[in-house]
């Protein structure tokens, strides 16, 4: 809950405080299903039967969303709003409620922030194992996870394409691709290249259903690996890296760099796409949020200055590293592999 414009000092912080509980309403409402139930007027007491539940409880809820203006109320109905109906119903074609599901998994994490902040580590991680549980041990939280980076790359990538010219690629890598979102919007894009999507065993299954559905699967293929620790291929004149550093190390993400650069020919561009913040750490302010997100639910994540990505790239045998934004909130540093 953003404060107000209208209000200052105490009232300010107090509302600032408070910003946890319209949050948690929207969330659980997700996790619950609550919009794909409300299409049309339905009371609390059909809707508890549904979603078997406390009506008192429900009804509660079904007002905090009111409040949010994300239900409207008629009498004891209650139905969706347009921008409910449009982004948080599972039949829709334009639903992105996975991404909120996802959020709120992370929600423990947040809720340990103190401890995290005192140790300089999240206590319920083991760092040795963070790549494996994080991806496979909950299998439904990471479907939640991939879906959910499909729904907002839908926003993102028509920036992206903007942004990028791959009239000369004949083999692209979208490295820690996930449901392979990029790799078919470039596919579309661009009929003359072949691309290959690596990620890990359960991303890759979600990746297959999504090249099926878009009938890609002759012209993009996948490898189930870690790329920590397997071959990632080579040959490639692209490599494309989407919001994967974030959930590393420094250590580890200079290391998926360093494979990258190895997997390219000379001449082939590698592009680098994150939230990162610019040299005063703090702008733009989604990308310092997005670092503290990281800090809560990974084990050593962050996000990154883009001159740092920048001068990692460069050490690696890359050259004249570029900037582009992408909307507000996200940038990618492209370069060119020397030789």
């Amino acid at each position: 809950m953003k404060p107000s414009g209208d209000l200052s000092g105490f009232a300010q912080l107090m509302e600032l405080s408070r910003g946890f509980q319209a949050a948690k309403v929207f969330l659980v409402a997700c996790d619950l299903d609550v919009f794909s139930h409300l299409s049309i007027p339905t009371t609390v007491e059909d809707l508890a039967s549904r979603l078997q539940v406390n009506a008192r409880a429900l009804e509660m809820l079904l007002n905090g969303l009111t409040a949010l203006r994300l239900l409207s109320k008629k009498d004891n109905s209650y139905h969706n709003t347009p921008v409910a109906q449009e982004f948080l119903v599972a039949a829709g074609e334009n639903y992105r409620g996975a991404i909120f599901k996802h959020l709120h998994h992370t929600w423990e994490g947040w809720s340990d922030l103190g401890a995290v902040v005192a140790t300089g580590n999240h206590p319920k991680i083991d760092p040795a194992r963070w790549v494996e549980a994080h991806a496979e041990a909950h299998e439904q939280e990471v479907k939640d996870f991939i879906w959910g980076m499909h729904a907002v790359a839908r926003d993102t990538i028509p920036l992206v394409l903007e942004q990028l010219n791959l009239k000369d690629i004949k083999h692209l890598l979208d490295l820690g691709g996930g449901p392979a979102s990029y790799a078919i919007a470039f596919a579309q894009q661009y009929p003359q290249l072949k691309a290959t999507v690596f990620d890990l065993p359960l991303p890759i299954s979600i990746a297959r259903e999504n090249l099926v559905r878009h009938g890609l699967t002759s012209r993009v293929q996948t490898i189930a690996g870690n790329f920590l620790e397997d071959d990632i291929g080579s040959g490639y004149d692209f490599i494309w890296i989407s919001q994967i550093l974030h959930s590393h190390t420094e250590t580890q993400s200079q290391t998926i760099l360093r494979k990258a650069c190895s997997a390219l020919v000379p001449g082939g561009r590698l592009a680098v796409h994150d939230f990162f913040l610019d040299d005063d750490g703090y702008t733009p302010p989604s990308a310092a949020f997005f670092g503290l997100h990281m800090l809560a639910v990974t084990q050593g994540g962050r996000a990154y200055k883009h001159h740092e990505v920048a001068t990692w790239v460069e050490s690696l045998g890359c050259s004249r590293p570029e900037l582009r934004r992408v909307g507000e909130h996200s940038s990618f540093v492209i370069a060119v592999k020397n030789g």
